[in-house]
């Protein structure tokens, strides 16, 4: 241990320069950051590019002190252990990169009126993902390398190709993953922690520079893989229920309009077994839909879903492409297919901060907010939603804050140096008066469900408009 803590005070006062200019960057970052400030965004612009410079940079010339490529190293002819400089090299990462951002959150959550108690998980989650894709990724590059211009090469051929690839594949693959793209962002960093640790214990152990590249290749190519495991990436829902035709009921009172290429069918459906006073939302849906001579429709995604549901009753929305419809709406045809949906309950009311800011358990704190006509609006931030959030009442018209597109996520996968996210009622008004007896309703994702449904021998032409 002796060892450890000589080699990391060595390291802080030779790199006590980068120190300074990281540490500096995050404190100006947090007190100019445009998302919980009235500061101007053009200098916050500029210190959000330069702090993750200095971050990666300070990872680099650290791992650069005691160079891991070659034989020549000064540290070889000490008595110094593999496992103690890759400890010094880990702790000094933590204590001057990871402790202060922690602490740099904390001190914003405080600032702003959020409980950090209640948000703790978050709070180390956090660390956790900007670990894996923010510190592990660049340690890997400064192992086997020699110096900076090295550095830049291998970012050129490994990291931003690998980057660029995954921004592709995420947009291409997150729907296959049906609301559940935090467990795809999840298995990447379990992938690339796994492999980065494996490199490195390679690389300080045993200094085999061309197996260790070769290992970071492969690594990046494992976590790119993981978006090809989508089917077995999803889970199944904890309850499945079926829904059957329910003719005879004509046309809904908010049909869904048809679009310039598709036709809108409206199915009345009984559900059985649905929970009551529950709020939607669609993960998943798909659809079949096959004639009695042979042809068939299977869009790649689907669009359409449940609406209106009430009593074990409502709608069933489904967009055929017009030319499909158009070719099979008055033949018999067989339509089938699942949806899969988080379903939102157990609503919490609590007062709209009118005077003074709100705290809102699971979610945080939430103040008023005035826009640039002099209109009010709900302001709230955020470590990590874990409720969506409203204005109104349950059973009126709802100004949403936090859709619940943005919960259902257990972890807080973002990686990044902001502390919250912010969100802002999506109506202004212009007078607390005008939202009448609204409050702040909160409802959190309590189950998901799967629900499938096959109508045999029915005719399109009956379900859509005229």
């Amino acid at each position: 241990m002796s060892r450890v803590i000589a080699i990391f005070l060595k390291d802080a006062r030779h790199l006590w320069p980068h120190i300074t200019v990281f540490l500096s960057l995050m404190v100006a970052a947090a007190l100019l950051d445009p998302t919980y400030t009235r500061r101007d965004s053009s200098s916050y612009t500029l210190l959000s590019s330069l702090l993750p410079l200095a971050c990666w940079g300070l990872i680099i010339v650290s791992i650069h002190e005691e160079k891991l490529p070659g034989d020549r190293q000064y540290w070889l002819t000490r008595p110094i252990s593999w496992r103690d400089l890759l400890a010094a090299k880990a702790l000094f990462v933590v204590a001057f990169i990871n402790l202060p951002l922690l602490l740099c959150h904390l001190a914003v959550w405080l600032a702003l009126g959020i409980p950090p108690s209640a948000h703790l998980p978050a709070l180390l989650w956090k660390q956790v993902f900007f670990s894996a894709f923010c510190i592990l990724p660049v340690a890997a590059l400064a192992a086997i390398t020699r110096n900076i211009g090295q550095v830049i090469l291998a970012a050129l051929l490994i990291v931003v190709p690998a980057a660029l690839l995954e921004q592709f594949l995420f947009t291409r693959f997150r729907l296959a993953w049906g609301g559940r793209e935090w467990l795809l962002t999840a298995s990447e960093a379990a992938v690339l922690s796994c492999g980065i640790a494996a490199l490195l214990v390679l690389q300080y152990s045993r200094r085999r520079t061309v197996l260790a590249r070769v290992l970071a290749a492969a690594v990046a190519l494992a976590a790119l893989a993981v978006f090809y495991a989508s089917a077995g990436g999803r889970t199944s829902p904890a309850t499945a229920l079926r829904i059957s035709l329910d003719s005879g009921r004509g046309r809904p009172d908010r049909p869904q309009p048809n679009g310039w290429n598709t036709v809108g069918l409206e199915i009345p459906v009984r559900i059985e077994g649905f929970p009551r006073d529950v709020q939607l939302m669609k993960n998943l849906m798909t659809v079949q839909v096959e004639s009695t001579n042979g042809g068939a429709w299977r869009p790649t995604f689907a669009e359409g879903g449940l609406h209106d549901v009430a009593d074990g009753r409502g709608w069933l929305t489904i967009l055929v492409s017009k030319p499909v419809f158009m070719e099979m709406k008055d033949a018999p045809v067989d339509v089938s297919g699942a949806l899969e949906y988080t379903l939102f309950g157990e609503p919490q009311a609590l007062p709209p901060p009118k005077d003074h800011a709100v705290v809102v358990p699971r979610i945080g704190v939430c103040s008023q907010g005035a826009g640039l006509s002099g209109t009010l609006s709900v302001v709230c931030y955020t470590p990590f939603p874990q409720a969506s959030l409203y204005l109104g009442t349950p059973r009126s018209g709802a100004n949403w804050i936090i859709p619940m597109g943005f919960v259902g996520a257990p972890l807080p996968t973002a990686a990044g140096f902001q502390p919250v996210t912010k969100f802002t009622s999506q109506l202004p008004f212009a007078s607390w008066k005008d939202t009448g007896d609204a409050r702040l309703i909160a409802t959190r994702p309590i189950e998901r469900i799967a629900l499938r449904f096959e109508f045999r021998g029915v005719r399109l032409a009956d379900f859509a408009g005229k």
